[in-house]
């Protein structure tokens, strides 16, 4: 029944034209970290070749958190219903412990057991995942893949990205951000949100007031 609920839950809100646009963006996320792991450029072109669904996805841990909970479930035998509720909460963080190493495991091997495992969240990721109908989602997310990247490998990446103006200028801010302290980055932070708020209001026509 929770299992049915949580993929009802994830069908429904994927009818709405937003959670559709964001799914895009979550494919196109996916799509960038294939691209990565496999040691090609990160260009619009390799991203797009790559597949949405990857087996360390929070969704696919979310339903195998699901799994673990029903198996672990199975084995509290108690007929007090306060005492069993009690007890499955004090186990919430075996059963997180249990569902985080499953999901490193399938990301790190490639065997039956784990593609059997990964099966429910890669089958549940064509719900969650869209693939990306605009190159701007692509950019968009190798620009925030870009965010966590090394700063020395950084520099090897962008190296590819020479050509596209908006890409090799966005290093310099990366890098800027990265050497403020933790004050200044929450300032940086609030005058980009800033700044994104005003564009967005005024590209739906909107004052700043309303």
């Amino acid at each position: 029944l929770r299992i049915l609920l949580f993929v009802g839950y994830m069908a429904a809100v994927a009818m709405m034209k937003d959670i559709k646009r964001t799914f895009m963006y979550h494919g196109a996320e996916h799509k960038t970290i294939f691209c990565y792991e496999q040691g090609l450029p990160l260009t619009v072109e390799n991203v797009k070749k790559q597949r949405r669904f990857h087996p360390r996805c929070g969704t696919s841990f979310m339903i195998l958190m699901l799994l673990v909970s029903i198996i672990v479930s199975m084995f509290i035998r108690i007929d007090n219903a306060f005492l069993r509720t009690g007890i499955k909460l004090l186990l919430i963080p075996v059963i997180v412990g249990i569902g985080y190493e499953l999901i490193k495991l399938a990301g790190r091997k490639d065997n039956l057991f784990t593609r059997v495992m990964s099966a429910p969240g890669l089958w549940l990721q064509r719900i969650s995942t869209k693939e990306p109908e605009e190159d701007e989602m692509i950019r968009c997310a190798i620009l925030a893949f870009m965010e966590v990247l090394p700063e020395e490998e950084l520099d090897e990446w962008l190296g590819y990205l020479r050509d596209d103006g908006d890409f090799f200028n966005h290093r310099n801010q990366v890098l800027k951000i990265r050497h403020q302290d933790r004050g200044e980055l929450e300032k940086a932070l609030i005058r980009r949100y800033i700044r994104e708020r005003r564009f967005c209001l005024r590209a739906l026509g909107r004052s700043e007031e309303n």
